[in-house]
């Protein structure tokens, strides 16, 4: 090739080039633009088109219409190949304290309020005690009228205890509780005034602590005096307790007080669980704890719906009241209606064949049975539905039927391992783990179902007359009949489980489930319920107070 031939391809070469280069149009005088308003640069690179879209994700054009999605590794994914979900996921309304995270909390609370009212972090607590750990409230009283606030609390000012007269050395004191001489450092001065020894002093706050669950309100122990004692001030105290085991303790039920006394924490209720949970403003009560534990924030309480936090808390106050006279109702054993013989329940299921004369029946009414129509979930009142005795009777009909769910739900657990078992025979026969986990899926289906209905009785009991009691029946009803078909199926020991029975019963109790927690979500049902329970609580509606977001009692 010439040297003419090759300066022309040459001086071409560098006409394309500025074809496809676009001009800057930024000029010195203007600021530069935020890269997220610029437009995705399209490069064209042969048959494939490159959008470079962000840092972290690409869209690859092969020329046509299709675009793949690349991630930030550059890997190309198949059009058929689920995409992942991008959405950010919402931030929570709460977190979970660990044990050392709650003892940070709370030092920091006294720290902020250290630095605004100038006290000392040990009067601060007691302060903050009284509050419910509230800083701002506390502040805003103590800059008021201090004054008036130490003397409503009991508590010693930083002034009035700099100004009590010191124990002059080597003299002798009397201890006020044992009446004995000591030396000056065998002697305790209280920030009050008042004197006692070491060792008196120590036994008092280890018999406070271990006496009582509320520890941040321990007085001094001369009669008469009502001046609280601090926790550095009872910290000293209990090193001269021969039991030093008691000073990790009482540090562990200051944590436990923080929390008691905080309206915006709660313990969580799981098995060996020391977490705590710290909500600021939240729109549904449910919270999860890091352990898992799912519950209601608002009552402590595990999840309960359909019953309110009002029906739970009474329901609980009341089982605890009367378990003296009701054990009798969670017996594991019953005679026969038809021969009388004796029959141990080992099963979930509520219908029930006796091995002795081949009678069924009901395990809850004791009635006869079908599997096709029967119904013993609607209460039936006799006589006078206010008297004694029918509340008695109307108790003891709710309460044998939640017992007698719970009862069931932890029998049914034993389905596990048969569940395990039937899956591992499927999966050895060629079937898929989703397809032979189905026993399992059921099982899940069955539990959930099971605490729904058994805190359907809940609600029963304290559902005012003005809802519309025959349609919750029906519901709760038609639920607990499928729910106990699902129990029999699985249970069953004289044939291998139908796959596709059983997960159709369980879609039909699922659907079943919705249907009755929708109905109970209707304003027909919220509206008299709320009612009765302002009216319970407060003796009018009009009474009943909202502090924020929580319901105060």
């Amino acid at each position: 090739m010439s040297d003419t031939k090759r300066r022309k391809k040459d001086k071409d070469g560098d006409k394309a080039k500025a074809k496809t280069k676009k001009p800057s149009s930024r000029s010195k005088d203007k600021k530069p633009k935020d890269p997220s308003d610029e437009e995705p640069i399209l490069a064209d690179d042969g048959d494939e088109q490159l959008i470079v879209a962000d840092d972290d994700e690409f869209l690859i054009a092969d020329g046509g219409d299709d675009l793949l999605l690349a991630d930030g590794d550059g890997d190309i994914m198949d059009e058929d190949e689920e995409k992942p979900n991008y959405t950010k996921p919402k931030p929570k309304d709460y977190r979970c304290l660990h044990p050392d995270d709650l003892v940070k909390a709370q030092n920091a609370v006294i720290e902020q309020t250290v630095e605004l009212a100038g006290l000392p972090g040990p009067i601060c607590r007691m302060l903050l005690v009284h509050f419910k750990w509230d800083a701002e409230a506390l502040q805003t009283s103590y800059f008021e009228d201090p004054d008036s606030l130490f003397k409503k609390l009991g508590v010693v000012s930083p002034e009035a205890a700099e100004a009590l007269p010191k124990l002059k050395k080597g003299q002798s004191y009397d201890c006020s509780i044992c009446l004995c001489d000591y030396k000056d450092s065998e002697i305790t001065q209280l920030p009050c005034g008042h004197l006692f020894c070491k060792v008196c002093l120590g036994d008092y706050a280890a018999d406070a602590i271990c006496s009582s669950a509320n520890v941040t309100s321990i007085v001094c122990p001369q009669r008469g005096c009502k001046k609280q004692l601090d926790d550095s001030v009872v910290s000293q105290l209990l090193k001269h307790y021969s039991n030093k085991a008691i000073i990790p303790k009482y540090q562990r039920m200051l944590t436990n007080g923080y929390v008691m006394n905080n309206d915006r924490l709660k313990w969580c209720p799981g098995t060996d669980c020391a977490n705590a949970v710290q909500v600021e403003l939240i729109k549904e009560p449910l919270v999860v704890c890091d352990c898992g534990t799912q519950f209601c924030f608002s009552c402590g309480f595990l999840p309960h719906a359909p019953a309110t936090c009002y029906m739970i808390k009474e329901w609980e106050g009341k089982r605890q009241k009367d378990e003296a006279n009701t054990k009798f109702l969670a017996a594991y054993t019953k005679n026969c209606p038809k021969c009388n013989f004796s029959i141990f329940k080992e099963g979930g299921c509520q219908y029930m064949r006796c091995t002795q004369c081949s009678h069924a029946f009901c395990w809850i009414c004791m009635g006869n049975f079908d599997h096709v129509n029967h119904g013993c979930n609607a209460y039936n009142p006799v006589g006078d539905p206010n008297s004694a005795r029918a509340q008695l009777a109307k108790y003891s009909h709710y309460l044998g039927r939640y017992e007698a769910h719970a009862q069931s739900s932890e029998l049914e657990q034993k389905l596990k391992g048969m569940a395990a078992k039937t899956r591992d025979e499927l999966q050895n026969q060629g079937f898929t783990f989703a397809e032979a986990n189905f026993v399992f899926e059921s099982l899940g289906v069955l539990t959930k179902a099971r605490n729904l209905l058994k805190l359907t009785y809940v609600f029963g009991f304290y559902m005012p007359d003005t809802c519309p009691r025959s349609i919750f029946e029906h519901l709760q009803g038609q639920l607990e009949e499928s729910v106990e078909k699902l129990s029999g199926l699985l249970e069953s020991k004289n044939e291998k489980p139908d796959r596709t029975k059983i997960l159709n019963l369980a879609a039909n109790v699922g659907k079943q489930e919705a249907n009755l927690m929708a109905s109970l979500n209707d304003p027909t049902f919220h509206t008299a319920v709320k009612q009765q329970e302002d009216f319970n609580k407060y003796g009018s509606v009009d009474s009943a107070k909202y502090d924020g977001w929580i319901y105060t009692a």
